[in-house]
C-alpha cells in the first residue's frame, strides 16, 4: 500500500477566477467556487487519478503473477 503524496498545487488569482464559475456546482446556491474550493477539488481529482493508476499497476502485477503461476503449471 503506497502512501499518498501531499500534493501542493498553486494557482494564480487569475487562474482561480477563471476556474471558479466552472466549479459552481460545489455550492448549493450555484455561486462561483472559492479559491480554496478550486484547490481542494483539484487535489481530489489528482489523488483520484493517482489511486486509479496505483490500482491499475497492482492489477497488472497480480495478473502477471497469475499468468506465471499458470504457465509454471503447464496451463
Amino acid at each position: 500500500n503506497r502512501i499518498m503524496p501531499d500534493f501542493t498545487i498553486s494557482l494564480t488569482t487569475a487562474q482561480a477566477q477563471r476556474t471558479a464559475p466552472a466549479l459552481s456546482f460545489l455550492n448549493d446556491d450555484g455561486s462561483d467556487a472559492s479559491a480554496a474550493q478550486v484547490l481542494a477539488w483539484l487535489r481530489r481529482q489528482l489523488r483520484g487519478k493517482v489511486r486509479q493508476y496505483q490500482q491499475q499497476q497492482a492489477v497488472a502485477v497480480a495478473d502477471a503473477d497469475v499468468d506465471a503461476t499458470l504457465a509454471a503449471e503447464g496451463w
